[in-house]
C-alpha cells in the first residue's frame, strides 16, 4: 500500500519542481525548436531555458523551410550575447533557410556584448548552380567587424569556414586581420570554384595576428613574402599550415625554397593537398626543397611522375609522416617506375606511419613495403591473379 502511494506521489509531482541542473541537462540535448517549445511549459522551465549553459555552445541548422526554423531564431535577439561556441549549418538550396542564416549572423553581429570565441559555418550539400552569395559574405564581414567595443576582439579565437562554399575575398581576410589580433585558428579552404584571397591580405593577416597557430588556405593565397614574414617573426606561433593546390595555383608564383628554409626553423608542420586538376608543372614548383612537409595527399587522374616521386623521397625524408595517393579509376597495375619510387619513399622516409595508395600494386611491392615496417595505418590495393584486393590494417 505504501509503495503504491509513493508511486502515486511521484506521478502527481509538479513538473515545475524539477531541479534546475536536471532540467538544463535535459534541454541541452533538445533541438533548438524543441527547446523553445519546452521553455513555454511554465515560468520555471522558461527560466531554465535562459540558463547561460544552454547558449554558450550552440548549433544552428538551417536546412528546411519548416516553421520550426523560425522558432529556432526567434530567441536569438534575447540570447545571442551569451553565445561563445557557434556552429552553423546551412542548406543553400532553400532561399528561406539562407535568409534565416543571414538574419542569425546579423543578430550576432549587432549584439551589444558579443562573447563569441569559436565560430564555424558549413554548407550541407552542394551549392545551387546560381547562388547569390553576397548576402552571406556581407553577413560574415559584419560579424567579424568591430561593431561593439574591444571585448569581442580579444575573445574570438577560432574561425572555421571550410564548409562555407562561397567566394571569399581579401576584404574578409583584412577585416579579420584588423579586428581579431588574438585569432588562433583560421580555416578558409572550401569547395567553391572561385576564390579571391590573394597573398596581399594573407600577408596583412600574418603581420597583425602574431598568435595565429593554424592557417588553412589555398596555395594561390601564399607567396614567398608571406612565408618569410612568418619565418622572420621571433614570436611566430604558427604550428600547422594546410595548403590546397589546384588549377587556381597557376595565378600565383610558388613559394621559393629559400623562404621555406626560414620557416622550417620554427617547427611548423605543413600539410599539402594536391587536387587532380593541378597541372604537373605546378606540382613540381610547389613541391620544392625545405618545406617542413608532414602530410601529403595527392589526387591524380593518371599515375604520378616518377621523377616527382623520387624528389619526395629525397626532400622530405626527415619530415613526411603521412602519404596518400588517390586514383580510384585505375584497374591495372601501376608501372614499375612508380612502384620502385614508392618503395624508395617508404625506405627513405623513416617517420612515415600512414600510407594510403589506391593505385594497384604488385604482390611483391606490397610485400616489400610491409616487410619489417610498422604503420599506424596502411591501405593498399594489390593486383593478384587478375583481381584487385585491398590490403589494410583498418577494420
Amino acid at each position: 500500500m505504501e509503495g503504491n502511494q509513493s508511486i502515486q506521489k511521484i506521478y502527481s509531482s509538479d513538473w515545475s519542481t524539477i531541479p534546475e541542473m536536471v532540467l538544463v541537462e535535459i534541454m541541452s540535448y533538445l533541438p533548438v525548436h524543441d527547446r523553445v517549445n519546452a521553455g513555454l511549459v511554465c515560468a520555471w522551465w522558461k527560466e531554465c531555458f535562459k540558463h547561460p549553459r544552454l547558449w554558450t555552445k550552440f548549433l544552428f541548422k538551417f536546412d528546411t523551410n519548416t516553421p520550426d526554423e523560425a522558432k529556432a531564431i526567434s530567441s536569438i535577439d534575447a540570447y545571442c550575447s551569451l553565445l561563445q561556441d557557434v556552429k552553423m549549418y546551412l542548406n543553400p538550396w532553400h532561399s528561406v533557410s539562407r535568409d534565416r542564416a543571414i538574419y542569425a549572423l546579423n543578430e550576432m553581429a549587432w549584439s551589444p556584448a558579443k562573447k563569441l570565441k569559436k565560430f564555424a559555418f558549413h554548407f550541407t550539400g552542394f551549392n545551387p548552380i546560381i547562388l547569390d552569395s553576397t548576402g552571406i559574405l556581407n553577413a560574415l564581414k559584419n560579424l567579424f567587424s568591430q561593431s561593439t567595443g574591444t571585448e569581442f576582439l580579444l575573445r574570438l579565437r577560432v574561425i572555421d569556414l571550410t564548409g562555407c562554399n562561397i567566394p571569399f575575398d581579401d576584404e574578409l581576410v583584412s577585416i579579420i586581420a584588423n579586428n581579431h589580433p588574438y585569432i588562433r585558428i583560421l580555416k578558409l579552404q572550401n569547395s567553391c570554384y572561385y576564390y579571391y584571397v590573394t597573398p596581399k591580405s594573407i600577408l596583412e593577416l600574418v603581420k597583425k595576428c602574431h598568435h595565429l597557430e593554424e592557417l588553412d588556405v589555398f596555395c594561390a593565397s601564399l607567396d614567398s613574402e608571406v612565408i618569410e614574414t612568418l619565418g622572420n617573426d621571433p614570436d611566430c606561433a604558427m604550428k600547422k599550415l594546410r595548403l590546397v593546390c589546384n588549377s587556381k595555383s597557376r595565378s600565383c608564383p610558388a613559394v621559393l625554397s629559400d623562404a621555406w628554409a626560414v620557416l622550417s626553423n620554427h617547427g611548423v608542420q605543413v600539410t599539402i593537398m594536391i587536387e587532380s586538376s593541378t597541372p604537373s608543372a605546378i606540382v613540381d614548383e610547389i613541391l620544392c626543397e625545405n618545406i617542413p612537409l608532414v602530410n601529403l595527399r595527392w589526387d591524380v587522374m593518371y599515375e604520378p611522375d616518377a621523377r616527382t616521386m623520387f624528389r619526395i623521397a629525397e626532400q622530405y625524408n626527415n619530415t613526411l609522416r603521412r602519404l596518400e595517393i588517390n586514383n580510384g579509376l585505375s584497374t591495372s597495375p601501376a608501372t614499375t617506375d612508380f612502384q620502385q619510387t614508392l618503395e624508395l619513399i617508404v625506405l627513405k622516409c623513416t617517420k612515415l606511419t600512414h600510407l594510403v595508395v589506391s593505385l594497384p600494386l604488385s604482390a611483391n611491392t606490397v610485400g616489400d613495403i610491409l616487410d619489417g615496417r610498422y604503420f599506424e595505418e596502411y591501405m593498399l590495393r594489390c593486383f593478384r591473379n587478375d583481381t584487385i584486393e585491398s590490403v589494410t590494417n583498418q577494420i
